[in-house]
């Protein structure tokens, strides 16, 4: 597995945002980067792309409850994760 590119985690992010891709989805994308589920990949990004290792940390999350059982996010969530990822790009 190869490090994801800024335009896949875009790609999903975007998606998610217009509803086209569950939370749970996402989620399930941006798990395979995250340590420890692939510590390797996870440290590349962390070294080389600190905005992709947040957005993708953020996806992460997408599918989080709740201790009520209620999503934590919501497609405001997911949007302004979008956003400050575009904008983090434009500062590094």
């Amino acid at each position: 597995m190869d490090v994801p590119s800024r335009d896949e985690a875009v790609r999903t992010a975007e998606l998610l945002v217009a509803g086209r891709l569950s939370p749970l989805e996402a989620a399930q994308w941006a798990e395979k980067f995250s340590y420890p589920e692939n510590e390797k990949i996870y440290l590349a990004i962390d070294r080389d792309d600190q905005p992709l290792r947040q957005l993708i940390d953020d996806l992460s999350l997408a599918a989080a409850i709740s201790e009520t059982g209620r999503p934590i996010y919501a497609v405001e969530d997911f949007r302004h994760w979008l956003d400050e990822f575009r904008q983090s790009v434009q500062d590094f």
